[in-house]
C-alpha cells in the first residue's frame, strides 16, 4: 500500500520539556521523571516567567 521505508518516515518524535523559574531552582526531578518515560529531544529552560523577561526562542 505505501512506499518501501514510508510508515518509518511517519513515526511521531516525543519532545520533553523542563522549566524552572529561577537559577537556584533545580530541574533533576523533572529531568528524571521526563527521562523513565523516554523522549526524542529534550528542552530545558532555567528563566523567569516575568512579564517582560523575553524567552528563549
Amino acid at each position: 500500500m505505501f512506499p518501501d521505508g514510508w510508515e518509518a518516515s511517519m513515526t511521531a518524535q516525543v519532545w520533553a520539556y523542563a522549566r524552572v523559574s529561577t537559577r537556584d531552582q533545580n530541574p533533576q526531578l523533572q529531568l528524571d521523571a521526563l527521562a523513565a518515560g523516554g523522549y526524542d529531544t529534550l528542552v530545558t529552560e532555567q528563566e523567569s516567567g516575568r512579564r517582560g523577561v523575553p524567552r528563549p526562542v
